[in-house]
């Protein structure tokens, strides 16, 4: 079966999306002014972290103690150090820094003030050391605080390059029940795979290192994971969903040898996660847009007297014989 044809015109080429970029001598960020923050000696193996000042426009002014992450910390830093054009970012991640004092009875207002339905606000307190020892990628040890950016070195260097990688934190912290074999989380495996991708659309470029070649077998990623990414992949447009798809098959295929889906669009991988979860007695994922949803779905209503696997073994059966009914025309 050929899986890429019908979108042909959308599908990137191998080689560019493993685009190696060009080793600069000298780090575009590095002619920034900047100074390096030093941590009390009580830090244990501090991170060494640069302070360099900006003047990005940010979502919202937080209070002193809270600081921006993730999306929003990323783009200041891709546009004042770098001079590049950002996406939007998705969602808005708040943390409060001890170091820096924040109100804590703040909290509840900066949420009720600042956060919109895509932001993301877990009362996350940490110190600045320890912000910066437990992210999940490189690219995201950067923080916001007011006009102060603080990001590591490899952050910036990852983030000139467009090259997703996890972090020391988070490399070799989980484990495969079936294999015993140890790698990176399969939700971060996919959003790794995404984040290259909207690099890829953005800059030309983007790529994923860090991740063993056995954690892109079809059957290594748990559904859930798989249409979480596919979801926010359409979010950023049916062109950015079809890049993701062709990767995730094309690396698939490099590990696995097989295709497990009968899809051969982003769209139909979609409905077959939704049956292959109906399959598995598990509730379907909701995706953002209503088409990739089957009625069924996100229509059915549970019986509170019926069992939930029986409920669902029973939809991903109907659907099988209608399956098979049209495949016997």
């Amino acid at each position: 079966m050929e899986h890429l044809s019908p979108y042909e015109p959308m599908q990137p080429e191998l080689s560019e999306v493993a685009l190696e970029p060009h080793a600069a001598e000298v780090h575009r960020w590095q002619t920034i002014p900047h100074e390096e923050v030093h941590f009390s000696d009580e830090v244990v193996n501090p991170p060494r972290v640069l302070l360099f000042r900006h003047a990005v426009p940010l979502p919202a002014e937080l209070p002193h103690g809270y600081g921006y992450q993730g999306g929003v910390a990323r783009n200041v830093a891709l546009q004042e150090l770098l001079g590049e054009p950002v996406m939007e970012p998705r969602d808005v991640d708040y943390v409060a820094i001890l170091d820096f004092d924040p109100d804590f009875a703040l909290n509840k207002e900066i949420v009720d003030q600042h956060a919109s339905p895509a932001s993301y606000w877990e009362g996350g307190t940490t110190s600045l050391a320890s912000y910066f020892l437990d992210r999940d990628f490189v690219l995201n040890e950067v923080l916001v605080h007011g006009h102060e950016l603080y990001a590591t070195e490899a952050a910036l260097n990852d983030l000139e390059q467009k090259i997703i990688r996890p972090s020391a934190y988070e490399e070799g912290g989980w484990e495969d029940y079936n294999s015993g074999a140890v790698g990176t989380k399969p939700k971060l495996v996919m959003k790794a795979l995404r984040l290259a991708i909207e690099f890829l659309e953005m800059y030309g470029q983007g790529k994923v290192e860090g991740i063993e070649d056995w954690q892109w077998r079809f059957d290594r990623i748990p559904l859930f994971d798989l249409a979480l990414s596919l979801n926010k992949a359409y979010e950023r447009g049916d062109a950015l969903a079809y890049r993701f798809y062709a990767r995730f098959i094309e690396m698939g295929l490099a590990a696995q040898g097989e295709i497990p889906f009968d899809a051969e669009s982003p769209r139909e991988l979609a409905l077959e996660i939704q049956y292959h979860m109906l399959e598995q007695g598990r509730d379907p994922f909701d995706f953002c847009l209503p088409e990739l949803n089957p009625p069924y779905a996100s229509e059915a209503e549970v019986d509170p007297e019926l069992a939930r696997y029986e409920y669902y073994a029973d939809l991903a059966n109907t659907h099988l014989r209608q399956r098979r009914s049209e495949d016997a025309f």
